[in-house]
């Protein structure tokens, strides 16, 4: 069976069926890409390739004769992995033969010649090399490790740029984790957070804060960096304005010039303007690295040229639970909302075009009604609370509203009476959670509590896609 896509997916085929024709009967499957290629590799007796797909071969048990483009290296065993693993099974450095189609066919023979229980002993030898080198655990130890080496060069300063201190939880949260996690790395454990919010509550009182637009301690404090993190949310957009998403692409163009290595984490868009998509472009190009918090965004990314991206997840998602500073008795669900009217967002003109438009006070009230609607009918039904909680200060004010219309015993938690970790742990004790906010969804994950998302924006689609929920239009 050949496995597989690639340009040269017809001619394998074409060949393929004229082997076949040749011998009377179908002794060559060219079955082209497969969706689940570990779980058809372990239906075979032995697999032959190089790289990736031999470890995933390896994982699904079977005996593998490493051969690629670079090299043939022969039936993989106990003699030959180390040699193996050093150009991670790439045959690179194998020794070089002038019959390559002759060392593979040696390699059968010799896998044929073997005893039904000396094969499922190479699987097992095989099996076993996979989880040792290979699984998921020790890749990301492997990873950090030269991260952690990276990070620890002669600048040990890390400057972090987002929407922070303005009082938004979700940003707040993932400022938390990231500060967490490269504090732990940096030399001098020097953090610095260019704080666009007006405030610095909720920042971490490690973390040093540089308020956005000053320009010139914007310019010295990268200067003194080596890392440039620009991470919380879906920072290059103009679904808000334009002037964000050029506020945000200076600094990190500031950033690489003063040498300093750029990461981006999170998402990005809606880019509803080609200058945007421009802006954009060019942010994401320079980067060092990108971490997509959704494989929507990671898509997105590297549309927009991003050279190294990464699928990973909200850094928010690593925020633990602590005790709620409100939480009502009984069982209860948690509503999180938050204004729409001022985003801006494609649709489709009665030409066939794309045009921008605002979401509008019109839409955001209906949608404000339908969710205080389906609470007050849900609450009526379960005799369950309804929690009406801000993850935002502009939240206080659209949850005191729905809690008076919603009755029934509703709670309204404003902005500020909360930190992540109490929302956490307020989602992890309830039935339910609606967001409108993406990381409302993001902490009922992390808590395990179902989720009802609604689709409002590239964000909140993309994390419901991934995982597995379908968003509310």
């Amino acid at each position: 069976t050949v496995m597989g896509g690639g340009s040269r997916e017809k001619q394998i085929r074409a060949r393929a069926d004229e082997i076949n024709r040749e011998l009377g009967r179908e002794a060559v499957k060219a079955v082209g890409a497969v969706p689940d290629a570990a779980a058809r590799m372990a239906e075979h007796g032995i697999f032959v390739g190089s790289s990736r797909a031999a470890i995933e071969a390896m994982a699904a048990g079977v005996p593998v004769i490493l051969c690629g483009n670079a090299g043939v290296r022969g039936l993989l065993t106990k003699e030959n992995f180390a040699a193996a693993a050093e150009d991670n099974l790439t045959c690179r450095t194998a020794p070089r033969t002038a019959d390559a189609d002759s060392a593979v066919l040696d390699g059968l023979r010799r896998f044929a010649r073997m005893s039904d229980k000396d094969r499922a002993g190479l699987g097992v030898f095989c099996r076993r090399c996979a989880e040792d080198n290979y699984d998921i655990c020790t890749v990301a130890e492997a990873t950090a490790a030269v991260l952690e080496k990276t990070v620890r060069r002669a600048r040990p300063g890390i400057a972090m740029c987002g929407y922070y201190g303005a009082g938004n939880i979700g940003d707040d949260a993932s400022l938390a984790v990231m500060a967490d996690r490269f504090g732990r790395d940096a030399q001098d454990g020097r953090i610095t957070a260019i704080s666009k919010g007006p405030k610095k509550e909720g920042i971490p009182e490690n973390i040093s804060v540089i308020t956005a637009f000053r320009p010139i301690k914007t310019e010295r404090e990268l200067a003194r960096c080596r890392v440039a993190v620009l991470g919380g949310g879906s920072l290059l957009q103009d679904a808000t304005s334009l002037r964000s998403l050029a506020y945000y692409a200076w600094v990190m163009r500031t950033a690489h010039k003063a040498g300093c290595r750029t990461v981006i984490i999170g998402g990005v868009g809606p880019l509803t303007s080609r200058t945007a998509q421009r802006i954009a472009a060019c942010t994401v190009r320079r980067a060092t690295a990108v971490f997509a918090r959704d494989s929507a965004a990671a898509a997105e990314f590297r549309a927009l040229g991003a050279a190294r991206t990464v699928n990973a997840a909200d850094p928010a998602v690593l925020t633990l639970p602590k005790e709620p500073a409100c939480k009502p008795d009984g069982r209860y669900f948690v509503v999180c909302p938050r204004g729409v009217a001022a985003l801006r967002r494609k649709t489709d003109a009665e030409n066939g075009e794309k045009r921008v438009k605002k979401i509008g006070k019109k839409a955001e009230n209906a949608l404000f009604d339908a969710i205080t609607e389906a609470a007050r009918r849900l609450a009526a039904d379960t005799g369950m609370i309804p929690v009406f909680a801000a993850m935002a200060p502009e939240d206080s004010a659209i949850c005191r509203g729905m809690a008076e219309k919603a009755g029934g015993g509703a709670m309204c938690i404003p902005a500020g009476k909360q930190d992540a970790g109490q929302t956490v742990a307020l989602a992890a004790g309830a039935d339910l959670v609606v967001a409108v906010r993406l990381h409302a969804a993001v902490f009922a994950f992390a808590a395990g509590t179902p989720a009802v998302v609604v689709d409002h924006d590239p964000k909140t689609a993309g994390f419901a896609a991934d995982v597995g929920l379908t968003p509310l239009p």
